[in-house]
């Protein structure tokens, strides 16, 4: 159900789902208190979406290392 309220109804339809958003879920978190420990003057809105980015960025370069080409 955590993933209902995050925006994906689909997270908790098997284990790997779930533990697979989970990890990004705090991947998340972890760059957003890097950030703010970096940079103290920006607001939460300013966080969140510069921690958005770098998780987004490590997602698709971890997608793009993974994926075989034709």
């Amino acid at each position: 159900f955590i993933f209902a309220v995050l925006g994906n109804p689909r997270g908790n339809e098997n284990p790997f789902l779930l533990a697979f958003g989970v990890l990004w879920f705090r991947f998340h978190n972890l760059m957003a208190d890097q950030i703010h420990a970096d940079n103290l003057s920006f607001n939460d809105e300013q966080v969140f979406n510069l921690a958005r980015k770098k998780v987004i960025a490590v997602h698709q370069v971890s997608l793009e290392s993974t994926s075989l080409t034709y």
